[in-house]
């Protein structure tokens, strides 16, 4: 997949629906059953969906036209990934009926956004690895 689109469109349609999905675990939870109704989260998400898509789609024409934002845009697309996922991730595995947002919750949240930095990391590594060798086979 060429990287304009996977860190446009791709990348922010899934931290719009991770997004939607927080909000709606946040605002719609209901304590007594444990749950969120699927009609709240599934709406969110989907609105969520589309503003990320809308946001990728920028984000994609900014990344063809504007070479010296394609790091800036990696990374910022890694780890909002990351760390959205994370967040959700922590919300389901937090004890929500302590607090609602749980502190699980800012764990997976954080915890992503630095997974999400670490990873960026380890691929322009790889990269600049890479263009190392090139150079050398070509001198």
């Amino acid at each position: 997949m060429p990287k304009h689109i996977l860190y446009g469109p791709v990348v922010f349609s899934v931290v719009g629906a991770a997004c939607g999905g927080t909000l709606a675990m946040l605002c719609y939870y209901e304590i007594e059953y444990d749950r969120v109704d699927i009609g709240f989260s599934g709406a969110l998400i989907f609105v969520g969906t589309m503003i990320g898509l809308s946001v990728g789609s920028f984000v994609m024409w900014l990344y063809q036209h504007y070479r010296s934002l394609r790091v800036l845009i990696e990374v910022v697309g890694t780890a909002l990934l990351t760390g959205s996922i994370g967040a959700v991730f922590g919300w389901l595995l937090g004890d929500k009926r302590e607090a609602n947002p749980p502190n699980e919750m800012m764990f997976g949240l954080f915890g992503g956004l630095i997974l999400g930095a670490c990873l960026w990391i380890i691929n322009l590594r790889m990269v600049r690895r890479a263009n190392d060798h090139r150079q050398v086979e070509f001198e």
